[in-house]
């Protein structure tokens, strides 16, 4: 059976209620209840609004990529946010629910996401007091960048699998870049 998580800047939970939600630049027809499985975790330990790039080598990556973005890296994945979110990520306390996982479907696998229609019971919550310690127990690499447009250009068009999430908060795209 798989372990599903939902992170978040609020405590005290006994269960999580469906919700409208536009995450992940998924839209979902009803309210759900959003879950992650355990290797996701690392994706969603920031606050609520940050806007980040998540990206990790497949088999489909190829050399000339690998090359371009990770030469020194032994992170398993790369978690890219701007600037003015890592003091916020610094500062935010997060909880992380685990939870009864009956009646979720899974709707992204690279994600790792599921969704809910339900009600859903919590049934472990843990406190993260430092995010950034967190991500760091995780094999990630974290990098930080006054924006994150660029990254979005190039890493949009590689064979990475790449995840953009919270793009619509990141700081306005400059006519330079």
């Amino acid at each position: 059976m798989i372990n599903l998580y939902h992170t978040t800047t609020k405590h005290g939970h006994t269960s999580l209620i469906p919700k409208s939600s536009n995450h992940f630049g998924l839209k979902f027809p009803q309210p759900v209840v959003w879950a992650i499985e355990r290797e996701s975790i690392p994706m969603f330990l920031f606050p609520h609004n940050c806007p980040r790039i998540c990206f990790q080598l497949t088999s489909k990556t190829t050399s000339e990529d690998k090359h371009r973005y990770i030469t020194e890296s032994s992170a398993k994945r790369i978690i890219i946010i701007e600037k003015k979110w890592f003091e916020i990520l610094q500062n935010q306390s997060l909880y992380q629910y685990e939870l009864k996982t009956s009646d979720f479907k899974l709707v992204d696998k690279g994600l790792g996401l599921y969704i809910s229609v339900k009600n859903t019971p919590i049934i472990n919550q843990k406190s993260i007091a430092n995010p950034l310690t967190e991500l760091l127990n995780h094999n990630i690499e974290l990098r930080i960048t006054p924006t994150l447009w660029k990254a979005f250009d190039n890493l949009s068009k590689s064979s990475y699998q790449t995840f953009f999430i919270n793009l619509k908060n990141a700081s306005p795209r400059m006519i330079f870049e």
